[in-house]
């Protein structure tokens, strides 16, 4: 508050103020009050120039019914005090009301401030649980606590920060940081699914014999301990499977395997194998010599251990099956088809019962009645008989015969031979004149001689006399050798 004061002089009129600083003071909660009241002052400005070290007096323990006893640093509140000051050379004073603001200004302690392990997948704990803390004015129940737990995830494993605010009725704030620990407690499960047990010539893989789960990863190391199986001999071994999670949690599961020869052996039969004659003899054939081989993955077999049974009836054609069985040492069976043809594989015979030869001008021949066929499995008529021939029975000469006969299964059977039209009779000689020599000398005789044939004419007759038995020059009668061959001889 400031005064004006008007002194009139018969010189001049000075202008007076009075200005209070400090007006509201902060006390300090519990603190004694006497060491903030001589902290509000008042400055006397004459004619707005400040007056330094004036003659002042101030009343500090207050005036106009407040009293500085009220004010009660303990309890934080606003107090108001009245102050005067006097400047006694200037005849002036002011009265100022002063503010005590009693304060509390300490933040709570935190005493105790829990951590927290919890397992994965459980339920957020109390967090306020073993939290303890305490205020140097408010009681606990007027101390707010907020519990900031937003970036715990409680399905995955790791720390997080857990923060604590405390918070007195004054606004004082503490805060502080704890953590909880998600953790995962529980080791893998192992579970046997069928019977461990592996062919010869294959490693153990775990996935075909165990279910391996987590609470908590989906991808574990899972190891195999197979240092004590032979996997080059069939028998039972010791093994043992560890499973571990992230957390680093293991099972051990100690089990036993056992190593069979589950392959049976493989027969490699021939391919196209040659059909069987029709009729032959089933003890003559070698049926194993239709194996190319025979293998197994772990016995040594040969084609000895081979047994085998047909239906392959040999007298007729047909569609057969040879069945091969062979077992290894562990009871495998192997069982393979021979699918194999018997077939007439021979050709008919041609049996020629009439030779194709005829008198030039006979009749003409039927040829089919003069050879016969027949076949080891087809009969006559299941048989084709081609005839090929062209001839003249006017005509002498050998004409090309060819006779095919086919059976049912089209073996083929080809003669070739010649139709021979022959002259078979001999000229005839008639003697013209009896044959007297007179002259004693040897003649040409042939002209007391005339010939006839059926199919030569006479020019083509040739006549030959003998007469080495005549004596030309003796008389006598003799005898001579007349002889008249045609063409055909």
């Amino acid at each position: 508050m400031s005064f004006l004061l008007s002194i009139f002089t018969f010189i001049n009129i000075l202008t007076i103020r009075i200005e209070w600083f400090y007006t509201e003071i902060v006390v300090q909660l519990g603190d004694n009050i006497e060491h903030y009241l001589m902290i509000p002052e008042a400055k006397l400005y004459v004619d707005d120039v400040w007056i330094e070290n004036p003659l002042v007096f101030y009343e500090r323990d207050g005036v106009e019914r407040t009293f500085k006893s009220t004010i009660n640093t303990n309890v934080t509140r606003d107090y108001i005090l009245k102050y005067r000051v006097t400047f006694s050379a200037y005849y002036v004073s002011s009265v100022q009301s002063i503010t005590f603001q009693v304060v509390d200004e300490i933040p709570p302690i935190i005493d105790q401030l829990p951590s927290f392990l919890l397992p994965v997948g459980q339920k957020l704990p109390l967090l306020s649980e073993g939290l303890f803390y305490h205020d140097n004015y408010d009681s606990v129940l007027n101390i707010s606590v907020s519990i900031d737990s937003s970036s715990v995830v409680l399905t995955r494993t790791g720390t997080y920060p857990i923060i604590y605010q405390i918070r007195d009725g004054s606004g004082n704030l503490t805060e502080q940081t704890s953590t909880l620990t998600i953790y995962d407690h529980l080791p893998p499960e192992i579970t046997v699914k069928k019977e461990i047990q592996i062919p010869y010539g294959e490693s153990l893989s775990w996935r075909d014999f165990f279910t391996v789960k987590d609470n908590y990863d989906l991808v574990l190391s899972v190891r195999i301990d197979d240092q004590y199986i032979d996997y080059q001999h069939l028998g039972v071994y010791p093994f043992s499977i560890t499973a571990t999670d992230s957390s680093g949690l293991s099972t051990v599961l100690f089990q036993e395997v056992t190593i069979t020869d589950l392959d049976p052996p493989t027969i490699l039969l021939k391919s196209l194998p040659a059909p069987l004659s029709v009729g032959s003899d089933v003890s003559d054939i070698y049926f194993l010599s239709y194996i190319v081989s025979i293998s197994d993955n772990y016995d040594q077999l040969d084609i000895s251990d081979v047994t085998f049974h047909h239906d392959i009836e040999i007298n007729v054609v047909g569609t057969y099956r040879i069945y091969y069985m062979v077992i290894d040492h562990s009871g495998n069976l192997a069982e393979e088809e021979l699918i194999i043809k018997v077939s007439d594989l021979e050709a008919p015979d041609i049996t020629i019962n009439i030779p194709f030869i005829y008198q030039v001008f006979d009749s003409e021949p039927h040829l089919i009645n003069q050879f016969s066929y027949s076949d080891n499995y087809s009969r006559m008529e299941e048989m084709t008989c081609k005839i090929t021939a062209t001839y003249k029975m006017n005509v002498v000469g050998d004409y090309p015969i060819t006779i095919e006969v086919t059976d049912r299964a089209g073996n083929k059977t080809i003669y070739r031979g010649y139709i021979e039209v022959k002259d078979v009779h001999a000229p005839m000689i008639t003697q013209l004149n009896d044959i007297i020599i007179t002259d004693f000398e040897q003649k040409d005789l042939t002209f007391y001689f005339s010939t006839e044939d059926n199919y030569d004419p006479a020019s083509k007759i040739s006549i030959s006399i003998d007469d080495s038995n005549v004596d030309y020059e003796k008389i006598g009668s003799y005898a001579i050798h007349v002889e008249a061959t045609d063409q055909s001889g």
